[in-house]
C-alpha cells in the first residue's frame, strides 16, 4: 500500500510538472506576459467542494446590522474607560457609547429577532438593511433568561429568513454564520456544529436557561443576533456568544427555543412562564450510585417550595425527576426549560425515582411568582473558623469537625425538635485536604440526613463515613449557603 501511494504521489508530481511547463510556455507572449493561464475549458474545478453562495443569495437580504447607542452608567462603566476618565478627566453629562450587533428579519413588516444583550440598555436603535436602507427600530419584547429579544422598525415587504428544526441538527452538521463583526455587514462565516446542549457559558447568574449549539463557525463581537443557518438555508440557531479564551468555539442558541417565546414577546413583550415549585440539583454518577438508579440521568429534587404545584404533587425532596409531561428530563436545564415554558394551568404528568422504582404524579402547574425559587432559610450564622470544634472529637475523625443543632439556627432553617432534640449538624471545621471535602461538604454546612436518616449526634454521621469502604457512596442531605442540596462522599 505505501509503495502504491508513493508511485501515485510521483505520478501527481510529474502530471502537474508538465502542466505547469505546458502552461508557462503557453502563456509566454511577447507583450511581456510570463504567467500561466488555466489550459483552455479548464472550467471544471480539481476538487469537488458545495459553494455555499446560494445561502449567502438567500438568507444575507434578511440579515440587517443594528447599532445602539447606549448612555454609560458611571457606577458600572467599563474598567478602561473609567481609566481614561481618570487621566484626562470625567467624560461629559450625557455621555453615550455605541454598540453593534446583528439580526434577523422574521416577518415582512419589520419584526426583527436578535440578541437581548444587544439592545440592553439602549436609548436608540438603529437598524441597517442589507440594501443600505436604514431605520428607527423600538423594542417589541425582551426575555433576559434567554438572552432573547424581538425589535420592529416600520417596513413593508422585507426578505424574511425561515427559521428551522433545531432539534434535527447534529454534531457534524455543516452551518453557516451570518451576521456584521465589527461593523461588517453581512459577513458569512461557516463550520460545523461541535457539540449540542452546551450549559454554563453563558455570564453567570445572567442567562438562566441554556442549551446551546456549539459551533467552530466563527462568530466575532458584532454578530450577536444573527443566524446561524443548515446547509437548506432554514436558521436553526440565534448566534449569542463567542469564547474569548478559545478559537472555534461559538455558540448559538437553538431556534427551537426562541419560536416558543415569540409569540409572547409579540403580544405581551415578555414571556409568562409556568412553576412546578422544586429546586434541583444534577445527578452526579456517585448520586445515581447511592440511589440504585444504575446512571438513568435526571434532575435530583433538593427541596420542594411549600404551597407549590410540587407540593401538591406530592414530590418530596431526594427523588428524581425522569420525565416531564411524557419528555425525558436528562439535566436540570432541560427540566427547567421545560416546566417553565409549558403554561400555567397545564396538567403534567411527572416520571420520578424514589426509594428504588419509579412512580408517577401529576401537578397542575401555576404562574412563576415573582420570589420562586428563594430556596431555604439563608441564616445559619458565621462560623467561627473551627474554634468551638467539638473537644472530644478524636484524632480519627475523617478531617470534619461537628456541633450539635442550636435553637437559633434550627428556627432559622424551619427545623422542629422530634422527641425533644433538635436534628441536624452543624460543620464547625473541616479539613480542606479530606475526601469529605472534596465531596462538597463546607464549614458552615448543616448535615440534615445521612443515608436517608435524619442525623442528632455527630456519630450518626462520622460511623457511616468511617465504615465506608472504596466503591461505596454515602448520600448526606445538607444545607448550604442557603439551600439545601444532596452530596454523595465516595471513599
Amino acid at each position: 500500500m505505501r509503495k502504491r501511494q508513493v508511485t501515485s504521489a510521483v505520478g501527481s508530481l510529474v502530471a502537474a510538472a508538465m502542466w505547469v511547463a505546458a502552461a508557462t510556455a503557453a502563456g509566454s507572449t511577447k507583450d511581456g506576459k510570463i504567467w500561466a493561464d488555466p489550459p483552455a475549458g479548464q472550467a471544471k474545478p480539481l476538487i469537488g467542494m458545495p459553494s455555499l453562495a446560494p445561502i449567502a443569495e438567500k438568507l444575507t437580504p434578511a440579515v440587517v446590522s443594528i447599532v445602539v447607542e447606549q448612555a454609560l452608567d458611571p457606577g458600572a462603566m467599563n474598567p478602561m474607560l473609567k481609566f481614561f476618565g481618570d487621566l484626562f478627566g470625567p467624560l461629559p453629562e450625557g455621555f453615550e457609547s455605541q454598540g453593534e450587533g446583528s439580526g434577523i428579519v422574521i416577518d415582512p413588516s419589520g419584526y426583527i429577532l436578535t440578541n437581548a444583550h444587544v439592545i440592553e440598555g439602549a436609548t436608540s436603535i438603529r437598524v441597517v438593511l442589507s440594501t443600505g436602507v436604514e431605520a428607527e427600530a423600538a423594542v417589541v419584547g425582551v426575555d433576559l433568561p434567554t438572552d432573547v429579544a424581538v425589535i420592529k422598525i416600520p417596513a413593508s415587504g422585507l426578505a424574511v429568513a425561515p427559521l428551522g428544526d433545531s432539534d434535527k441538527v447534529e454534531v457534524g452538521d455543516w452551518v453557516v454564520a451570518i451576521g456584521s463583526p465589527f461593523g461588517l455587514q453581512a459577513t458569512l462565516t461557516a463550520g460545523v456544529v461541535s457539540a449540542m446542549g452546551r450549559q454554563h457559558v453563558g455570564p453567570e447568574g445572567e442567562q438562566l436557561y441554556e442549551d446551546f449549539i456549539q459551533t467552530d463557525a466563527p462568530i466575532n463581537p458584532g454578530s450577536s443576533g444573527g443566524p446561524l443557518v443548515d446547509l437548506a438555508g432554514s436558521v436553526v440557531g440565534l448566534n449569542t456568544a463567542i469564547n474569548a479564551a478559545g478559537q472555534g468555539i461559538a455558540f448559538a442558541i437553538p431556534i427551537n427555543m426562541v419560536k416558543v417565546l415569540i409569540p409572547d414577546l409579540v403580544k405581551k413583550g415578555k414571556f409568562d412562564r409556568s412553576w412546578l415549585g422544586v429546586v434541583v440539583q444534577e445527578v452526579t454518577p456517585a448520586i445515581s450510585k447511592a440511589l440504585g438508579m444504575d446512571g438513568q440521568g435526571g434532575a435530583l429534587v433538593s427541596e420542594v417550595e411549600s404551597g407549590s404545584p410540587a407540593a401538591a404533587a406530592g414530590l418530596e425532596a431526594g427523588d428524581v425527576i425522569l420525565e416531564f409531561d411524557g419528555k425525558a428530563v436528562g439535566s436540570v436545564g432541560s427540566l427547567s426549560w421545560l416546566a417553565s415554558t409549558a403554561g400555567a394551568g397545564k396538567k403534567a404528568k411527572i416520571l420520578f425515582w424514589r426509594d428504588g422504582k419509579e412512580a408517577e404524579a401529576e401537578a397542575v402547574l401555576a404562574a412563576k411568582p415573582a420570589a420562586a425559587g428563594a430556596g431555604a432559610a439563608a441564616a445559619i450564622g458565621e462560623d467561627d473558623g473551627g474554634a468551638k470544634k467539638k473537644k472530644n472529637q478524636k484524632k480519627d475523625d475523617p478531617g470534619i469537625g461537628l456541633q450539635a443543632m442550636d435553637q437559633g439556627t434550627a428556627t432559622a432553617l424551619g427545623l422542629a425538635a422530634v422527641d425533644g432534640k433538635l436534628p441536624g449538624l452543624l460543620v464547625v471545621s473541616i479539613d480542606p485536604g479530606s475526601k469529605i471535602a472534596a465531596a462538597g461538604i463546607e464549614r458552615g454546612d448543616v448535615i440534615l440526613e445521612v443515608g436517608g436518616k435524619t442525623v442528632f449526634d455527630p456519630k450518626d454521621v462520622l460511623g457511616p463515613v468511617k465504615k465506608a469502604k472504596g466503591g461505596d457512596v454515602v448520600l448526606m442531605y445538607v444545607v448550604s449557603h442557603g439551600s439545601k442540596r444532596f452530596v454523595a462522599f465516595a471513599p
